[in-house]
């Protein structure tokens, strides 16, 4: 592209950065991001998120965090993506209750929660052992018209609980009425 005095812009640079974050070369992907950003392209919340996302898959949670944690210092609030990909990775880490308080600060900074972010969060539950002692959680799912996304979660095998009754749950929710 240089040899040809064609200039990158932040969509160019945004899908390289995905590619190499998919590849998990998320030392290369933080190099070329210095590399945009002295060539005049500031990153924006779609280049944070592709790199929150890759950091996560790449089990690099912490750095993962830190890198949310600075978005509002540049200026930049987190978006339903980034939130679910940080609840997410938190819930696969085991740290549902800290997933559970950053989905209260999404919907507190005006972020509403889609199905995938309530889908982490009681599947991180069902991985535990307090799913039954956070049937609020399910219900507020039930209230939010995403009882497919639970449905399919504890289908999924993920209740290890010989007590959990997947019928006794559905037909005290009344997502199926007789």
């Amino acid at each position: 592209m240089q040899a040809q005095e064609l200039i990158p812009d932040l969509l160019t640079y945004n899908t390289l950065l995905n590619g190499l974050c998919i590849n998990k070369q998320i030392a290369e992907a933080f190099s070329f991001l210095h590399i945009m950003e002295e060539k005049g392209v500031n990153p924006d919340i779609i280049t944070y998120g592709i790199l929150i996302d890759g950091l996560c898959k790449d089990g690099k949670l912490e750095i993962a965090r830190n890198l949310f944690n600075g978005l509002c210092s540049k200026g930049l609030q987190p978006d339903v993506h980034i939130y679910t990909t940080i609840i997410g990775s938190l819930c696969e880490e085991g740290l549902t209750e800290e997933a559970k308080c950053l989905l209260k600060e999404m919907e507190t900074s005006g972020c509403a929660p889609n199905s995938v972010a309530y889908e982490a969060i009681i599947k991180g539950y069902l991985k535990g052992t307090s799913f039954m002692r956070q049937r609020h959680s399910w219900m507020k799912c039930v209230d939010e018209d995403f009882a497919s996304s639970m449905i399919e979660a504890i289908h999924s095998g993920l209740s290890s609980h010989s007590a959990f009754n997947v019928d006794e749950l559905v037909t005290t929710t009344h997502l199926i009425t007789p």
